[in-house]
């Protein structure tokens, strides 16, 4: 036999297959990679995107910095990436389904054989064998869980960044808190002065014979009770720096921002839009519909796993007692195999109509999200304005407050009312200014409940 002759019919066959699948309808595989690089290049950017949205809410400059450094630093959102990326690293794995598929094979070492007369016999032997094998996708079987493989993979990115949307909004809440813990302490230590210089004037007019005892002991009370919050109030700060600190995938002591005790001043959130429209922004929305049309790409894909299966091969094998001599003789053969399940026990069709309802589980959720996603951007808007409305009649009523203790204090001096109306006076006053700080706070919650509702997006 003539050397490499046998290669014929192989490389015939080779041809034939290569030819076969450079007609199959499927999208090139430079077009689903480019479409992968375009997700994964989206979300890249994604720290800048949902930073710089988010300061602009709140007008804050650190806040945005803060954002950024959560976004990059953040351990939860880090492991959210390795998930993407293993999800990617699958779509590469489904895709590679499309492609003819070579196995290579070698193998060496000594034969024993048991003669009729009792004896052995033994020798070398060496083997080699190629293997080529490829789908046909009549059906487009192959392109349906390529496809799904494509949008579970964005679903993937979409939901790291609804992850990253959650996480700017706590870094946004950590931050407020430390900034209202923080102007919490400097109101009692004002409040503490104001009451300490209540109480000296009181004790000099007690000493002078102007005031009574119970005057004096009533308002070294109130001091007391305000030096009882200053623990709280600062426990409370090492608590929210803890959890910012955690947040940024920092140490505590590291944070190299300082609070000043200024909360941001709110801004006026568009309410003449309709929402309905805008939500599919959301990424946890997003998300929700990639995830229902990966489900209706697995319900294709089970329904023609039902259909004959086309599948060319290709094989060449050599068997020799020397290593030098594997290319002398070598044997192929080149298939077409056709598989069509005929009896299974109706296992196939349980699971078509097993997916089939798992697709209408995932429809019916995506509507929820939407709805409940539609319902979150309503509800924040409808609480800011009613906390807008609230901060503004805690004001008058502090105004007013304020005022009554002028008057009140003005009269005890006088001698027209008893220290007790100065007492009520100044307690009003202080509730009342640690209520309003509380409500300011709290408009910037719903505030920030607003920007995670509407993906950080203002109008």
């Amino acid at each position: 036999m003539p050397r490499y002759s046998i290669f014929k019919p192989i490389g015939l066959s080779c041809v034939v297959l290569l030819l076969v699948s450079g007609c199959a309808r499927y999208p090139r595989a430079e077009d689903e990679q480019s479409s992968a690089d375009t997700v994964f290049s989206s979300v890249s950017f994604l720290a800048g995107d949902v930073g710089g949205s988010w300061g602009a809410l709140c007008e804050d400059e650190v806040l945005a910095g803060l954002i950024a450094q959560g976004l990059s630093s953040n351990y939860s959102l880090r492991a959210a990436w390795h998930r993407l990326e293993q999800s990617g690293y699958a779509l590469r794995s489904t895709r590679s389904s499309r492609y003819p598929q070579l196995t290579l094979q070698g193998a060496g070492g000594q034969q024993r054989q048991l003669l009729r007369d009792g004896g052995t016999a033994s020798g070398d032997i060496w083997s080699a064998s190629a293997a080529l094998s490829y789908e046909l996708d009549v059906w487009q079987r192959l392109s349906a869980s390529v496809a799904g493989a494509g949008y579970r993979f964005e679903a993937t990115a979409m939901e790291y960044e609804a992850m990253a949307v959650s996480m700017a909004a706590a870094i946004s809440d950590a931050w407020l808190d430390v900034q209202a813990g923080v102007a919490t302490v400097e109101l009692l230590q004002q409040q503490l002065v104001s009451a300490g210089s209540a109480l000296h004037a009181v004790e000099r007019r007690f000493q002078e014979g102007l005031g009574a005892l119970l005057d004096v002991y009533q308002q070294r009370e109130l001091v007391a009770g305000l030096r009882s919050l200053v623990p709280g109030a600062e426990a409370s700060v090492a608590i929210s720096r803890e959890r910012l600190a955690l947040l940024l995938g920092r140490d505590p002591e590291a944070l190299d921002v300082e609070p000043n005790g200024m909360l941001p001043n709110p801004v006026a959130l568009t309410r003449d839009v309709d929402w309905l429209e805008h939500v599919h922004v959301r990424p946890d929305v997003r998300a929700a519909w990639l995830r229902l049309q990966a489900a209706d790409q697995e319900v294709i894909f089970a329904a023609r796993a039902r259909f004959p299966l086309f599948r060319l091969s290709a094989q060449a094998v050599t068997r020799e007692e020397s290593a030098g001599d594997l290319l002398d003789e070598i044997s192929g053969d080149a298939l077409l195999q056709v598989t069509l399940p005929l009896l299974d026990g109706g296992r196939l069709r349980a699971e078509a109509d097993r997916i089939s309802a798992a697709a209408a589980e995932r429809l019916e959720s995506y509507r929820e999200t939407e709805l409940q996603a539609l319902r979150e951007i309503r509800e924040a808007l409808v609480l800011d304005a009613a906390q807008a409305e609230t901060v503004a009649r805690l004001r008058e009523e502090l105004d007013a407050a304020r005022r009554t203790l002028e008057l009140s204090r003005e009269r005890y001096r006088n001698g027209l009312v008893e220290y007790l109306n100065v007492l009520a006076a100044q307690q009003r006053v202080q509730v009342l200014e640690r209520g309003l700080l509380r409500a300011a706070r709290q408009r910037l919650a719903y505030q920030v409940q607003f920007a995670r509702a509407t993906a950080g997006v203002r109008d």
